[in-house]
């Protein structure tokens, strides 16, 4: 598997990453591990109030939790990227509130045994009176909370953990279909997915809300109460930090932010075929999916069969 982290730069890299890795585990382990979709992870429950359910919890034979991962599906090239070279092409990609609350639970509970040093590095120049439901009272110090986080994740790279499983499918430029080279998984750590808000927001003080600046509240906000101990409600701090935006949307990417991330030869061209990834859901797992019903798309499909 290909592995998107953090280096002590805040740059992310893809290498890649075993099987037993991701789990959590030893090798022989592997094998036994259970697939446990739309679970709440545990650990996290002791940590904070209304944990929201990952995507994917992996747990061992007796059903202790491993390891937990938000699974996402993304196509190459986007809108953005369909006519550019394929090494420089990407996938869309949205964070939801979850997401950005997993992303903080996941950072958090690794920094418990840095407690006191995390703490001293995001409380500086932040004072205790901040009304963190008043923007006008958290912009001015929107700033040093982006840099707190990134002084944070450079000073803890080492902590980053798996956070997001991500299946690429490669199509052609101009429809759905598969390409020879089809699809491929990538691995996001805690630390290499707040780069897609974190980064370029910089220099803010003062300006109106973004969904990313808000995002970068709400991530701090989460993991400071978590270290001082107050195990808090995420729902409320979801409500507290709205700033009029509205929605569970965080933000969006497009395939040049996300290729500027994850680029690599395996992005370019995935590593399994497309006949490959075929037998992979022909075996029942194709009545799992849910295609949209559009009359575009069956026009779509009834030319392009009639013309081979």
């Amino acid at each position: 598997l290909n592995l998107i982290h953090s280096d002590t730069s805040r740059n992310c890299c893809v290498s890649s990453i075993r099987t037993h890795e991701l789990y959590g585990c030893a090798p022989p382990e592997t094998s036994v591990m259970m697939f446990d979709f739309d679970s709440t992870f545990d650990p996290w429950t002791e940590l904070a109030k209304g944990v929201p359910e990952s995507g994917l919890v992996l747990r061992d034979e007796r059903g202790r939790p491993g390891c937990c991962l938000d699974l996402k599906t993304s196509v190459v090239p986007d809108a953005a990227t369909r006519d550019l070279p394929p090494d420089l092409q990407g996938p869309e990609i949205t964070l939801d509130t979850v997401s950005v609350q997993g992303i903080a639970l996941s950072m958090a509970s690794s920094l418990l045994g840095e407690r006191d040093a995390a703490l001293a590095i995001l409380r500086k120049d932040i004072p205790d009176d901040v009304d963190w439901s008043d923007w006008s009272s958290v912009s001015r110090h929107i700033d040093d909370i982006v840099c707190n986080l990134d002084i944070l994740e450079t000073r803890f790279v080492d902590l980053q953990r798996p956070r997001m499983l991500q299946a690429v499918w490669r199509t052609e430029t101009d429809g759905p279909f598969m390409t020879d080279d089809a699809m491929d998984v990538f691995v996001w750590t805690d630390f290499a997915l707040t780069r897609l808000f974190l980064d370029g927001n910089r220099r803010f003080a003062d300006s109106r809300p973004t969904r990313p600046l808000r995002s970068a509240v709400r991530l701090f906000l989460i993991i400071i109460s978590i270290l001082e101990g107050e195990r808090p409600g995420l729902a409320s701090i979801t409500d507290m930090t709205d700033y009029g935006l509205g929605g569970r949307k965080e933000l969006m990417v497009n395939g040049k932010t996300t290729n500027r991330l994850m680029g690599s030869d395996r992005l370019a061209s995935p590593a399994v075929s497309s006949l490959d990834s075929t037998f992979l859901i022909s075996t029942g797992a194709e009545r799992m999916f849910m295609p949209e019903r559009s009359l575009e798309m069956s026009m779509y499909y009834a030319v392009r069969t009639l013309r081979r």
